[in-house]
């Protein structure tokens, strides 16, 4: 999964469209370059804070699956075990009806 999140934040700036910024007499405005970079720091705030609510609902169904697993291991033993013991009980009333017919 991080090397997706990683390829995603990789593509993010090459997927953005070239910004324009007004020429001013020594470069580019320096106001427009700063609303910008803000801009650009904010969407990557988000991003991250979606890739961690994302990380950590992950982790959540991670220990959710291992936790109902356990539990049907446990029932799955359970289960095992009363059907050893039903198959016990069948011979037993198997073998005395036999010696009732005899």
């Amino acid at each position: 999964m991080q090397p997706e999140i990683d390829a995603q934040l990789s593509n993010f700036f090459e997927d953005a469209p070239p910004r324009d910024f007004a020429k001013v007499m020594r470069g580019y405005d320096q106001h427009q370059v700063d609303e910008y970079l803000k801009q650009l720091d904010a969407e990557m705030r988000q991003h991250r804070d979606q890739v961690q609510a994302l990380q950590q609902e992950l982790s959540d169904a991670h220990r959710q699956l291992r936790e109902q697993e356990g539990g049907l291991r446990q029932l799955l033993e359970q289960t095992g075990g009363a059907e050893s013991a039903l198959r016990r009980v069948e011979l037993r009333v198997r073998r005395l009806r036999q010696l009732q017919q005899v």
